[in-house]
């Protein structure tokens, strides 16, 4: 990757960390004293089935919250050097793929599984009735540590964002594959996106690459 791509609806602009990695990915087991055990009946209450289709399969745990996947790509560039974990997680990623992606829907399920009460967060407690609509991408990018930075906004309510490092296990090859997503935090920002809930709806109507999710 030989550029970082920002895609940010804001009006002021959003400063955030954002490189490739340095060192090779694999997955990890959580630890005992991270792991929650959730049983198969609340987990099966997260809708997943509907982006099997993009290779997620199921919620492996609540906290750490991590949902599994099968999903395989073919390098675009086979013979480059691609610095990086996060080179070959994003490796040919163009504009639509940056806003359409499993790293969204891993925030997408996160947040199904708060209004569910299965994920309990009480700095999110307050705005606990915004987070039943819809969401869109201010901004997505590589994280130095490994996956993608995302800050979303509700939007029928930009008086608060929030902001999401979004991990992915990959195993290197060709195809590279990733056996799946952690969303290892949810920041809240609480102050107002700076502009209305109108305006964010007509800049969506110019962008259509960034949907609601």
């Amino acid at each position: 990757m030989t550029s970082i791509h920002r895609l940010i609806i804001l009006i002021a602009a959003l400063a955030f960390v954002g490189c490739t990695g340095k060192t090779r990915t694999t997955k990890t087991q959580p630890s005992d004293d991270l792991a929650a055990e959730v049983d198969s009946v609340s987990l099966a209450k997260i809708d997943v089935a509907r982006y099997s289709k993009y290779g997620l399969i199921e919620i492996e745990s609540i906290s750490p919250f991590v949902v599994v996947a099968n999903e395989k790509f073919m390098l675009e560039n086979r013979d480059g050097d691609y610095g990086g974990a996060n080179a070959l997680r994003f490796d040919g990623w163009d504009d639509e793929k940056w806003l359409n992606n499993n790293y969204i829907r891993s925030v997408r399920l996160y947040i199904d599984a708060y209004n569910l009460g299965l994920v309990k967060d009480e700095a999110l407690d307050k705005h606990k009735e915004a987070l039943t609509g819809k969401f869109c991408i201010c901004t997505i990018e590589p994280f130095v540590f490994g996956g993608a930075w995302t800050h979303i906004a509700f939007v029928e309510d930009p008086s608060f964002t929030l902001r999401f490092w979004v991990y992915s296990f990959i195993t290197e090859g060709d195809p590279v594959v990733i056996e799946g997503y952690d969303v290892r935090s949810a920041e809240l920002i609480d102050e107002p996106l700076g502009i209305t809930s109108d305006e964010i709806k007509e800049i969506l109507k110019q962008n259509p690459h960034n949907t609601l999710w």
